[in-house]
């Protein structure tokens, strides 16, 4: 658990909104379960995969065991069992449209996990993070349609994730306009048609690239594009706040999202978004930015037509700004309460 992305930063994120509410919240993590003083370290995709396979195991185990206080028992992804599961991607929806990822076999690791989670029907609710994404997992496990869903979205940090007031009022300047893209799997998150566009846009165009991923593959394509002195490769990065607040545009053209936490964290820093036009994405960007198809001259052409309308620009950063507003993790972590406490309701009415 972790306060930079994914299902561990919203994890952290709800534990920190328990906690302001007065609610006693235990996470159970890898480092917790295995006392070799497991830490978590970039270890490539081997490792990756040691560490999914070993918590998925370990946590399983753990929650056959009973709890002191008879806690709900909120699961991120990685567990069987639990009150309440919260899908943060199907991954046979991912394996769709890029089915290659079958070669790897963390990847035929999780798809089985999943296929047996919802076989299993191993927890009493189910929370989706948008309504493509509940209609999504209804239509590919026909078995998870007894099970009660609830709708709650991931939620922004308002105070870590704000503007920069200087910069509400910068259009979008094709002599100096900086695209950010952030994220850890570049060929998912469309990294490649970020940099492919930056060919068709003027010089003054630069693009920032944040995340751990294939960093060296990324570095040798942007040097056959000629392209290196307008890519800057951050590598992963803990001050990823302080980068979107010095940023134009974010550009992520994924192939498949459940809820991008850094949409809403670059909206709430007064940055627009370019998101990839999968299911749901339209219900996460709102006002706050523009669908794009996953090539480079898609890219660029939704870049320039930003370019060519400074008003337009100004007014899709307020608007970015308002879409945030409706995510804040306070909020979101009412709903979370909202629902154990129903669990409970349901619990004790079982014993009755």
């Amino acid at each position: 658990m972790h306060p930079h992305g994914g299902a561990g930063g919203v994890a952290h994120a709800l534990d920190a909104a328990f906690r302001d509410r007065g609610i006693a919240a235990k996470t159970i993590t890898l480092r917790e379960l295995a006392p070799c003083g497991w830490e978590r370290q970039p270890r490539g995709r081997w490792g990756l995969a040691a560490e999914v396979v070993a918590f998925t195991l370990l946590a399983t185990l753990a929650l056959r065991r009973p709890m002191a206080g008879d806690p709900v028992v909120l699961v991120h992804g990685d567990a069987l069992g639990g009150d309440i599961y919260v899908d943060h991607g199907l991954h046979k929806a991912l394996l769709v449209r890029r089915p290659w990822l079958l070669l790897h076999p963390l990847h035929v690791f999780i798809w089985a996990r999943e296929e047996l989670r919802h076989a299993l029907g191993a927890y009493r609710q189910l929370v989706c993070l948008s309504e493509a994404a509940e209609a999504a997992l209804r239509r590919a496990y026909p078995r998870a349609q007894s099970v009660q869903a609830a709708r709650l979205p991931n939620g922004v940090d308002l105070e870590r994730f704000a503007p920069d007031p200087s910069r509400l009022a910068r259009p979008l300047d094709p002599t100096d306009a900086r695209l950010v893209f952030v994220g850890h799997e570049f060929g998912r998150k469309g990294l490649r048609h970020a940099l492919d566009a930056l060919v068709h846009l003027p010089p003054g165009v630069r693009l920032t690239v944040v995340g751990g991923g294939e960093v060296a593959s990324v570095r040798r394509r942007a040097e056959t594009l000629g392209l290196t002195h307008r890519v800057d490769l951050l590598g992963a990065r803990r001050d990823v706040a302080a980068i979107l607040r010095r940023s134009d545009l974010l550009v992520l053209p994924s192939a498949y999202e459940a809820f991008p936490l850094v949409a809403l964290e670059a909206m709430a820093s007064g940055v627009p978004v370019l998101l990839g036009d999968f299911p749901g994405a339209a219900e996460i960007l709102g006002e706050g930015g523009r669908l794009v198809a996953r090539s480079g001259p898609a890219v660029a052409e939704a870049v320039r037509a930003l370019m060519d309308d400074p008003d337009g620009f100004l007014r899709l950063k307020r608007l970015a700004l308002e879409q945030a507003q409706r995510f804040a993790w306070s909020e979101v972590a009412a709903g979370y309460v909202g629902l154990a406490q129903e669990v409970r309701r349901a619990r004790g009415a079982g014993r009755a």
